[in-house]
């Protein structure tokens, strides 16, 4: 049953209007709550964005491990270029209910473990977007305040041209381990009166959040055009090809698997990449996809596995921590991603309990003492390595209460 309450509507709009700086990111927060997918309609593996008053639609799926199925509730929350909520009410964003249940669920079936699959589509009946911008999508239980899941996606406008180009980082000695982005962006349709201040934007690498560069000021204005060149301040490790495994059957070993043992799954044992000598293979930028080859609804019949990892050293990493990362676990350094160091093996060892499909990752180092995520020495870095860039482009006009999302475009490394 969809429904709109006066108390929910002031619920949701107090807990998020009057927090101050609180930013909604990629998160769960349930541990019986797995594989978490929000994408276009006509791309799987996409990252969430649809053009603003278009017909296109986004996808959101999440298991709820278990047998008994319970009543979820979503709303959409409007946020600014930050990710922080906006000062407005639900309806000047939303035409239609302040908040709804997810009505389409369907049991798992021939599996070893049990679970509910739910699926919602946005834009709906129930829920229709009016302004352009970032939202959040949140889902609870019992009550907004305690949300169970949340996902960002955006909604994009066409008012503005983006033109981008990766360089060499001109402040970096190593200059063939990075990838600097720079672009220029045209708003001759659109009349900004002060770019430096109403304009922000925000760079991504493999749809990945965690090292996104957010609020960029344009640098140089110049007959209608925006020029984003910082020299130095969008600066991208290359990285190199995403590793992969493909764990879609659980009798046959996929790519990247050494064994499967009931219901667990081994994979190929990982060495450093970053003395290896480079070369090109093909790879999904870090995502991946839910799918099995023995039956036909891989999101009711694909199952859950240990998958577990290990990624050979001769000797621990001093002073810090690794960790396995991808779209899968949204790069998250936690201690669940952390990889432990195992003496009689010689490896850093992981598992990760995850649905049947195929997976890209990663391997990463953080200096202890520091945020910052490295691959150099776990995978290396080259200049030809290929990345996906996404560029968003958000302008928010004097005296105006949210930031509209007025430019996006998305390109590829290698053609460049």
């Amino acid at each position: 049953m969809n429904w709109k309450s006066i108390p929910g509507f002031i619920a949701i709009l107090c807990l998020y209007t009057t927090s101050p700086a609180q930013v909604l990111d990629n998160t769960v927060y349930q541990d019986h709550i797995k594989t978490v997918r929000l994408y276009p309609s006509t791309n799987e593996i996409g990252l969430p964005v649809i053009n603003f008053n278009s017909t296109d639609k986004l996808i959101f799926t999440f298991d709820h491990l278990g047998d008994e199925s319970r009543t979820y509730y979503y709303t959409l929350v409007h946020c600014d270029y930050n990710w922080e909520p906006t000062i407005q009410n639900t309806y000047e964003y939303i035409d239609g209910f302040a908040r709804a249940t997810i009505d389409d669920y369907n049991y798992s079936a021939n599996t070893r473990n049990a679970y509910i699959n739910y699926k919602l589509e946005i834009p709906n009946n129930d829920m229709n977007i009016t302004q352009s911008g970032n939202y959040a999508l949140v889902v609870y239980e019992d009550s907004p305040d305690e949300p169970i899941i949340t996902r960002r996606f955006m909604v994009a406008e066409k008012v503005v041209c983006i033109d981008p180009r990766i360089t060499f980082p001109r402040s970096r000695t190593d200059y063939r381990s990075y990838h600097e982005l720079l672009f220029n962006v045209n708003h001759q349709s659109l009349n900004i009166n002060n770019p430096y201040q109403e304009i922000k934007a925000t760079v991504m690498q493999n749809q990945r959040w965690d090292n996104a560069y957010i609020g960029i000021a344009p640098r140089f204005l110049r007959n209608g055009v925006m020029d984003f060149d910082h020299n130095g301040a969008t600066v991208f490790e290359a990285g190199r090809e995403f590793r992969r495994f493909d764990i879609r059957s659980m009798r046959f070993k996929g790519i990247g698997v050494r064994a499967i043992q009931n219901n667990d799954i081994y994979l190929l044992f990982d060495q450093i990449r970053s003395n290896e000598k480079y070369f090109i293979e093909t790879d999904y930028n870090g995502q991946y996809f839910i799918d099995v080859l023995e039956y036909r609804n891989r999101s009711i019949e694909a199952d859950y596995a240990h998958v577990h990892f290990s990624l050979a050293m001769n000797t621990p990493v001093p002073d810090g921590k690794l960790y396995v990362g991808g779209t899968f676990n949204e790069y998250a350094a936690t201690p669940e991603n952390q990889l432990k160091w195992n003496p009689e093996t010689n490896m850093y060892e992981t598992q990760a309990l995850l649905k049947q499909g195929y997976y890209d990752y990663i391997y990463y180092y953080m200096p202890q003492n520091s945020d910052v995520k490295q691959v150099s020495l776990t995978e290396g870095n080259d200049y030809d390595a290929e990345n996906q860039y996404d560029i968003f482009i958000y302008y928010k006009a004097f005296g105006e209460r949210y930031d509209r999302l007025i430019g996006y475009t998305s390109f590829n490394s290698r053609a460049n």
